[in-house]
């Protein structure tokens, strides 16, 4: 019987697991890359018909342009040609008024133009129908076609185009202005829409077999600014955002929930992917004519659920193989392992003997496989260790009572140091106070007295690390309230200025106790000088806030100029704190006032 936690049945378990876990990663690689592939391929038969078409409507249009460039010089020829007979008549007769006369008339039946006489300064003298040239009557010169075009605000309206031609009336030095509008013999898009249907909507139907999507032509007004779909249900036919070539069998974009600069930013590029009717959709936007007014453009939409139809199933073929191989595989391993197992279970147990402290036992497997090997250096090695136990228990012991004899005498002689920089300290503080002593000068005795209380934190701070535990670490709350007991001390002001505390239990090390010492003693000499005209009070506070603390020493007594920069002053007491600050706490002194001085250093200690 197998047991389930034992070391072949776990083996051969992961096996199992690993051959499923395979097996799966195969099918999850295999089967995607097969659809990836597939779907690939299919998009670029899809791109392939998309772009015949798009290059079909380009040669249809290019072909459309150049037949209007000819229609244009044909009616220009026309117009010419009646401007110059309506001209000679007028120069042969002795009254303008006679173009009244249908003779004199525009009498080409291809387009009907309006006539006017104008005088020398191209003032109308006389007109068919009503007509104004008050705004460019400078631009219409002799013998020279003039066009203008009036655009209104419609994509699917060209608006007012005129042509306009001015013929000089010698005889009367007037001129004759024919003016044709151009829409009644080319309207916007007409001719070229009715040249493309036929053609075009064969080019459609390529596409039928892949999907029941939207193919049409549309022109787009590429100056749209908000980003609102495309289309709404409150469009009308004429609008300034787009209009759909008649080519196409509806009169609205099925766009879906696309924005006009979704729609401009994919011309020529990626289909994109977004919902038609509510169904995943896949849009190619492709250019046929672009222009800094409208973009003619041609689009095709196929629903995504069309398109992955067409992926096959190709994949499914496989699968029956690869699962039988799987599992003759499985019948193979289990013979194996039943083989292979025995030894490595001997091993095991005797492991797991040794492991409970049987230190004499032996797995004694016999052969010459990997697994007896194995099974021999396992036997030498208990016996290698059982021997260098008791050898490593005695050298353990011996360097553990040197290490710790070294660790003590390393602790003394810190100490001792700390000791004598201490006592130095003291001396140097004594001798102060002998000078002090002896000067009668007030200014000298202060300057010595500050001296004095620098020095004192450095002895203070000597002190603390003596009477540590931990000879690198110095306790804050007791190091600080040291240093304001003695500088109340030392300038006389017990009974005039208190001082009061807040002080967290914190520990540093003397790169950032001293500084902190140094600072403090500076902050409260100075109140004590400057701040009050009697009695005061200061505050002194270090809390520690995340990763950083927050040293803070304030009074109430008169305070700064709120307007001073203590960082950049030429007192020496500010320009020494400063310094200690920047350079050694690596952060600035700030002062705020509140009813008093109060000054605060942010600062984080670095590991």
């Amino acid at each position: 019987m197998i047991k389930i936690n034992s070391l072949n049945s776990k083996i051969f378990l992961s096996f199992f697991i690993l051959g499923i876990f395979l097996l799966s990663l195969f099918f999850l690689q295999v089967i995607p890359q097969m659809n990836k592939e597939e779907k690939k391929h299919t998009i670029k038969q899809i791109e392939n018909m998309i772009y015949l078409t798009n290059q079909q409507i380009k040669l249809v249009m290019r072909s459309k342009k150049n037949n209007g460039e000819i229609r244009k010089e044909e009616l220009k020829s026309i117009i010419e040609h009646e401007a110059i007979r309506i001209t000679n008549r007028l120069n042969l007769d002795n009254s303008i008024y006679k173009i009244k006369d249908k003779s004199y008339q525009f009498s080409s039946k291809k387009i009907s133009c309006n006539t006017s006489i104008l005088n020398s300064n191209k003032h109308t003298l006389f007109q068919l129908k009503d007509e104004s040239f008050k705004e460019f009557k400078d631009e219409l010169k002799d013998s020279t076609f003039l066009r203008r075009d009036i655009k209104n605000k419609y994509i699917c309206s060209t608006g007012i185009r005129k042509l306009y031609y001015t013929k000089k009336i010698k005889k009367h030095n007037k001129f004759l202005v024919i003016s044709c509008d151009i829409d009644n013999f080319s309207t916007k898009g007409e001719e070229f829409e009715l040249k493309l249907k036929k053609e075009i909507q064969k080019s459609f139907s390529l596409l039928d077999s892949f999907h029941k999507g939207k193919a049409y032509l549309m022109w787009l007004n590429p100056n749209i600014k908000d980003d609102k779909p495309l289309y709404s249900k409150e469009d009308k036919y004429l609008n300034e955002k787009y209009c759909l070539s008649k080519i196409s069998n509806f009169t609205f974009p099925k766009t879906g929930d696309l924005t006009p600069k979704e729609i401009i930013q994919a011309i020529d590029k990626e289909p994109i992917n977004h919902l038609l009717n509510g169904k995943k959709s896949l849009t190619w936007v492709k250019s046929i004519n672009l222009n800094e007014n409208e973009y003619f453009l041609y689009l095709v939409t196929i629903y995504e659920k069309d398109f992955l139809k067409h992926v096959g199933l190709a994949y499914l073929s496989i699968i029956p193989a690869a699962i039988i191989s799987f599992f003759i595989a499985i019948v193979v391993a289990l013979i194996i392992f039943n083989r292979l197992f025995k030894s490595i279970n001997i091993l095991k147990d005797v492991a797991f003997k040794v492991n409970k402290g049987e230190k004499n036992i032996r797995s004694n497997i016999k052969g010459k496989d990997d697994i007896a090997v194995l099974a021999k250096a396992f036997d030498n090695m208990l016996d290698s260790i059982e021997e260098n136990i008791s050898l490593l228990d005695k050298k353990v012991e011996i360097k553990t009572k040197l290490l710790s004899d070294s660790l003590k005498e390393k602790e003394t002689l810190l100490k001792e140091i700390h000791h004598r920089v201490k006592n130095n300290l003291a001396i140097t503080i004594d001798l102060i106070k002998l000078e002090k002593s002896k000067i009668k000068d007030k200014k000298t005795k202060d300057t010595l007295t500050n001296i004095q209380e620098k020095i004192f934190v450095m002895e203070l701070l000597h002190r603390k690390l003596y009477e540590s535990k931990d000879l690198n670490l110095i306790p804050l709350k007791n190091f600080i309230e040291d240093i304001c007991q003695d500088l109340t001390a030392s300038y006389f002001v017990e009974e005039k200025i208190s001082i009061n505390t807040d002080i967290e239990q914190v520990h540093m090390n003397i790169d950032y106790a001293l500084p902190l010492g140094l600072i403090i003693t500076e902050l409260i000499t100075n109140s004590f000088k400057y701040a009050f005209k009697d009695k005061g009070e200061i505050f002194v506070s270090l809390k520690k806030s995340a990763k950083k603390y927050i040293l803070e020493v304030k009074d109430n007594g008169k305070g700064l100029n709120e307007n001073i920069d203590v960082n950049n002053t030429k007192t020496l007491g500010f320009q020494i704190i400063s310094n200690i600050t920047k350079g050694q706490l690596s952060s600035k002194l700030e002062y705020f006032y509140e009813k008093g001085a109060n000054f605060q250093i942010i600062f984080e200690i670095k590991r």
